[in-house]
């Protein structure tokens, strides 16, 4: 398996730790700009918006909140009114949360300030330590949906934040496969690998690391890591916190200019909240939605990505 930028035949790839296959499929190559594909009208563009500033007596009541310092706000967190799951939900136990980022319709991630990004980890991270105080919850998994390719329904950017009781099968994987590797951390020797090889990192700053990874399931799939140990936002210095910050608005804002504003889920990849239950290096794995999954993909639990990583890591950086 070459780490040339070039894929001449397809291969299999499989991830760095997971028993996860992928085929990198270079006969169906195709130019980045090709993957832009027209957005289609999100549904709340047509009425009126649950989570613009005026409404907020349209969602359920204010959790926390971060203010812009004249009266109203940056920053809102609240429940879910769809909630999956509930506290008071024996066999579905645990917590559902709308985290809303910015007071500004249509204004992507990417479009934030750094310093507004910070502020995002940190509602994220605050809300991770005050729910880690409910000794029945094991694990609080942060995504966002962007896009009606995402399964976004709502147009208004926004994050999602569930606790749950149990950590959620793929995290157990990645700890699972961590442990049996041995000898440290090994997601600490993955990303000085990518840093060393080069070829699949897309951008890097002192204390956090972009690269697309060896085996992708999505075309143009970035994984950033904060380079220390660090198992969740709340471990994290201010420094880290704002490199992490840093690192998501280039990638997010390199994949817009290249893909043009494409849909994409991300998600927090976390150490559970009790040490008992395991340890994880954080990592946000940031997913394009440019394409459908199919047969092939749910039939075969692989998949198939026409888009190298290496040709998608020097089209993101040059972007």
């Amino acid at each position: 398996m070459s780490d040339s930028p070039k894929t001449e035949k397809n291969e299999w790839r499989k991830d760095y730790l997971l028993d996860r296959w992928v085929i990198i499929t270079a006969n169906r190559g195709k130019r980045p700009q090709e993957f832009v594909r027209k957005r289609e009208e999100k549904p709340s563009e047509a009425g009126t918006c649950y989570f613009c500033p005026g409404n907020e007596h349209m969602t359920p009541p204010e959790i926390s909140r971060v203010g812009d310092g004249k009266g109203s706000w940056q920053i809102r967190c609240f429940p879910n009114k769809f909630n999956a799951v509930d506290l008071s939900f024996p066999k579905a136990y645990g917590t559902h949360e709308v985290i809303v980022e910015t007071p500004v319709h249509g204004q992507r991630l990417s479009e934030l300030s750094v310093g507004h990004l910070v502020k995002v980890l940190g509602m994220y991270a605050e809300r991770e330590r005050k729910l880690s105080e409910n000794k029945k919850l094991k694990y609080v998994l942060i995504f966002k949906n962007e896009g009606p390719a995402a399964g976004a329904s709502l147009a208004h950017s926004h994050t999602q934040l569930v606790s749950m009781d149990r950590v959620p099968m793929l995290v157990q994987e990645e700890m699972k496969a961590a442990k049996k590797a041995g000898g440290g951390c090994p997601y600490c020797k993955i990303w000085k690998k990518e840093k060393q090889k080069k070829v699949r990192v897309i951008y890097e700053n002192g204390h956090a690391i972009v690269f697309a990874p060896y085996a992708p399931r999505f075309s143009f799939e970035s994984w950033l890591f904060v380079k220390p140990h660090r198992g969740s936002l709340g471990g994290m210095s201010g420094k880290e916190l704002h490199a992490v910050a840093d690192a998501l608005k280039q990638v997010l804002a390199r994949m817009d200019r290249l893909l043009g504003n494409p849909d994409y889920n991300y998600y927090l990849h976390t150490a559970p909240l009790r040490k008992k239950d395991g340890d994880l290096h954080f990592h946000i794995e940031i997913c394009p939605r440019l394409g459908i999954w199919a047969g092939f993909e749910f039939g075969a639990n692989s998949f198939l990505n026409s888009m190298a990583p290496e040709r998608a890591a020097k089209a993101l950086r040059e972007a």
